[in-house]
């Protein structure tokens, strides 16, 4: 019965959600969350011999795509890839993150994973399956989509990444134009002051 309800939603999946239920006819929209761009953001990166791949989670389990990243590893194991799998402190991820090449988020249960924020914003680009709002995080300059459980199309997609390498820039830049927490809560604000003026 509230005439003036607007409906915000974390990403556009979930937005879509809204739309096919009761609240079709209320006005829904989407603001993604947003990262602390103080925080992470691009360090000088460790020089290694082996192209970095992180996978960021916690905890793990099935669901965030452990299993897929252990088959993973079992591919990629004899090739000159390192795998490494976290879970820790803003300071301890943002220098993992700027230290890896890729992150990869094999995800079977996401609304919009802020991990792939927090690695963009560090400069790192995103592999990520195509599971709920997930693939928002990221454009053609910035990662790769590849369809849940294939790990074969994960594998591809990481040597793919490794012979052309995406922009670290672009991948920051992409994380200030639309993941900059001060720019995500100027959103929610902007549309308070429209909402109290109706």
């Amino acid at each position: 019965g509230c005439k003036n309800l607007s409906v915000v939603a974390c990403s556009d999946w979930i937005a879509d959600f809204a739309r096919e239920s009761f609240l079709k006819d209320k006005r829904i929209l989407t603001i993604h969350n947003g990262v602390d761009l103080s925080i992470f953001k691009p360090q000088s990166k460790t020089e290694s011999k082996r192209f970095k791949i992180i996978a960021v989670s916690s905890p793990w389990y099935p669901a965030k795509g452990e299993l897929d990243i252990y088959k993973l590893w079992s591919i990629l194991s004899d090739q000159d890839f390192e795998i490494i799998m976290v879970g820790l402190s803003e300071d301890q991820m943002t220098k993992l993150y700027s230290d890896s090449d890729v992150l990869i988020n094999p995800t079977y249960a996401d609304t919009f994973p802020t991990v792939n924020l927090e690695a963009l914003a560090c400069g790192t680009p995103v592999i990520t399956y195509r599971t709920g709002g997930s693939p928002e995080a990221v454009d053609e300059k910035t990662g790769f989509v590849v369809e849940q459980g294939d790990i074969n199309a994960l594998a591809d997609a990481i040597r793919r990444m490794k012979e052309h390498p995406l922009s670290s820039a672009d991948c920051h830049k992409r994380a200030e134009e639309h993941f900059d927490k001060d720019k995500c809560f100027e959103k929610y604000i902007e549309l308070y002051e429209e909402l109290v003026k109706m």
